[in-house]
This record gives C-alpha cells, structure tokens and sequence, in this order.
C-alpha cells in the first residue's frame, strides 16, 4: 500500500467475557502495523468479569456506556475515536489475522465507498451445536455480499470514513436490532457506494441452539417495531408470514440440505414464527424490545 491509513477498531460488549477476550487476542495477531490502529471495547452495562478481561490487554481503551443497546454503545467509541476510518466487530467475532490490512487496501482502492462490508465466516465453537441451528445459520445468517447488493449491511464486519459516519449522525441509538440496517440505508442515500471485500475476513461462531437463534430473532422483531413509528399490527403479522413463505422456499431450495434436514428446519421456521406473532402482540400492547 502507498500509504497506511490509521483505523478505529469498535467493539461493543455486554456480558461477554470469554467472547471479547478471544476477539482481542485475533485483534492483537493482526498484520497491520500496531501503531496504525487502535481498540475501543465499549462495556455496555455489563455485570459480570468483562471489563476485567478488557482490562487485561495492554493498549486497548476501555469505554463505558450504561443504557442498553449496543448501536449507543458504538456511538460512545465512534464520538471517542481518532482514526481516519472506523471498522466495527462484535465480542464473539474473530477476525482474520490480515482483516485490517485488507480493510485498508479495500478503503483505498474504493475512496467514494461510504461502508465496505467483509466477507463473514460461520464455524463451530464448541460440540453443542445442534443439527437444526447449524442448518439455520448457513441458509439464512451472514451472506454480506447479498445484503450489499440490497443496500444492507451488518455491523460485524464493517468499514466507513469516521468523518462521514458522524456527519450522518452515527447509529440510531434507540433502536436495539436493526442500527446497522438504518445507518446502511442512510449511507446509501447520501450518495456513497457499499462496496463487498471477500478478502476482509472476519469468522462468527454458529448459534448453537434454538434458543439463541429465537432469541435473536424476536430481538430482531423488536428492531424492526421500533424504526416503524406508525405501526399497524396487521401489517406486523403479515411482515412475519411473508418472510416465514420466503424462508420456506430458500430452505426448500438449498441443495446442502437433505430431507431431514430439510424438515426439521421449516419445524424451526414454525416454531418462530408462532413466537414472533406473540412478541408482535407483546409489543403492540405496550412491551419494550428485547436486549436478547
């Protein structure tokens, strides 16, 4: 590279001690030179050893941000940061050791891109992943190219000028799902390109059972309530059973799926979309949205 951009790291976390600590131990193997970057982890209420485990790594700043949401918490370590551009990962993501030297060379090669989106990589932590989860994850989680192309993008593995993220006002800070898809669209209608980086890698653990898949998914409801300000409940519900037909077809036609597989997950896809019609009425009834 002709030059070597200085780049903010951000990393928000919320009791997630074993999770950040693996993610900065990747973040402390990267091949980018030390003194061009710098980490910000934004502890948002934790209640556990988290900070602690923050603080064991040397030349990472520790921020704090109290209210829930980890879209806030980003906003803390975007307002914090110092470098010409920021890149956004989660706790429990391990990035590749050459992440951000690909960052900069995609930020380079791109100067009109507002968001550059790397490529985002499930694998196994651990045994206890269910059958159903796994096949879950791999048909509907994390296609970053795809979500690009659709003007989308999703903050685990994620680049932006800093000066254009706070001219736009950074992440919708009421919003606990959904910040990344807001901030996405925002860009866009400014008038900068989402660029895809397939060498910009960085690898997501599968969610390992239907717990946390439903988990995410009713969080997810709760985005989508909040950016709606005029909401029909209707219209909720249909919001749900359209997108239940059209997980229907891509689990129908995934070609990696066998039979079993096959059934077990439209049984999941089922399962949430009974959960997520309780949780529309929950919230039209007056329920605040999910954290997780």
């Amino acid at each position: 590279m002709d030059r070597q951009p200085f780049i903010s790291v951000i990393i928000p976390v919320w009791n997630d001690p074993a999770g950040i600590e693996i993610c900065l131990r990747a973040l402390r193997a990267q091949l980018y030179p030390r003194d061009r970057f710098e980490i910000l982890v934004v502890d948002n209420g934790s209640s556990d050893g988290t900070a602690d485990a923050v603080r064991r790594f040397d030349g990472v700043k520790l921020l704090s941000e109290a209210i829930p949401g980890s879209f806030r918490a980003r906003n803390v370590g975007l307002r914090e940061a110092v470098g010409e551009y920021v890149v956004f990962t989660d706790s429990d993501c391990v990035p590749d050791p050459v992440w951000l030297v690909e960052a900069a060379k995609a930020a380079l090669a791109h100067p009109d891109a507002g968001l550059i989106g790397g490529r985002i990589d499930l694998f196994r932590q651990g045994a206890e992943v269910s059958r159903v989860s796994e096949a879950y994850e791999n048909t509907f989680a994390f296609n970053h190219k795809v979500k690009l192309e659709r003007g989308e993008a999703v903050t685990a593995n994620w680049l932006s000028p800093r000066a254009l993220m706070l001219e736009l006002g950074g992440f919708d800070a009421a919003l606990k799902s959904g910040g990344d898809y807001t901030m996405a669209k925002k860009i866009a209608a400014h008038g900068a390109r989402l660029v895809y980086s397939d060498a910009m890698l960085v690898r997501h653990p599968t969610r390992g059972s239907i717990r946390e898949i439903r988990k995410k998914y009713l969080r997810t409801i709760g985005g989508r309530w909040t950016m709606r300000k005029r909401h029909r409940i209707v219209g909720a519900y249909g919001g749900l059973l359209r997108g239940f037909i059209a997980q229907i077809g891509m689990a129908g036609s995934n070609a990696d799926l066998g039979f079993g597989d096959k059934a077990r997950l439209v049984g999941l896809l089922g399962l949430l979309l009974g959960s997520g019609t309780i949780e529309v009425t929950r919230l039209a009834l007056g329920g605040e949205p999910r954290r997780s």
